[in-house]
């Protein structure tokens, strides 16, 4: 069953992508805190790239199917 576009899913789309750039954030702060407490830096380039990957990508990439196609709850 199609649902009619609206505002509303523009918004909740851009809502996703935000929240997506923050934990982003958050996480580059954290690791920037590691790194000047002397952790090497080489062990949190593969965390920032599996975050990227799989939280991050996909968060933007829900927020664009969101905005494109609107969102749906499940119904029973």
């Amino acid at each position: 069953m199609k649902k009619k576009h609206s505002a509303a899913d523009v918004l909740e789309g851009l809502w996703i992508m935000i929240r997506a750039v923050m934990l982003f954030g958050i996480l580059l702060t954290g690791l920037y805190l590691i790194f000047d407490m002397g952790f090497p830096f080489l062990v949190t380039i593969p965390v920032l790239a599996i975050y990227i990957v799989s939280m991050g990508a996909g968060m933007i990439r829900y927020g664009f199917h969101v905005m494109l196609h609107g969102y749906y709850e499940e119904t029973y």
